[in-house]
């Protein structure tokens, strides 16, 4: 049974992962001189933030079978305790940054972590910015936006 698991945990690998750039940079949309976010140290250390948080979603994909099966392993009942503890301590021995719980939400002009719309991937000041310069929804007005489902703005 152990031999079926280290086989499949030697095949696990990466899923493939889009460029960097198209996940980090704010440009590609044409939004680069935004009031309060145009490029200096803060955009530096914005960028900085989300590649160091990329790089662990990187991690957290590579690594996610066999967290899932070692944590599995060590709240069986049914194992022996000497078998429980080796796969605990192979879980303790994963990189950190390969738990989910290591992933952050931020937003991708900012680097802002806190009241990021996951949909949207940035702060709901920005949100509130562009939309309210009619970058974001030309159409939608900001009242129009709790039909969407944002509640604050």
């Amino acid at each position: 049974m152990f031999r079926i698991f280290s086989k499949l945990l030697g095949k696990i690998s990466a899923p493939p992962s889009a460029p960097i750039t198209d996940f980090l940079s704010p440009s590609h949309i044409g939004l680069q001189s935004i009031r309060g976010f145009s490029s200096g140290v803060s955009g530096y250390v914005a960028e900085k933030r989300n590649i160091l948080d990329y790089k662990r979603r990187l991690l957290v994909a590579k690594y996610e079978l066999r967290r899932k099966l070692y944590k599995a392993l060590c709240r069986d009942p049914d194992l022996p305790s000497n078998l429980r503890e080796k796969h605990r301590n192979k879980l303790s021995k994963l990189p950190r940054n390969s738990s989910f719980t290591r992933v952050r939400n931020r937003c991708i002009f900012t680097g802002r972590p806190r009241a990021v719309y996951e949909n949207f991937r940035m702060s709901r000041i920005v949100f509130r910015e562009l939309a309210s310069q009619d970058d974001l929804f030309p159409d939608i007005r900001l009242t129009e936006l709790w039909k969407l489902g944002v509640k604050r703005v």
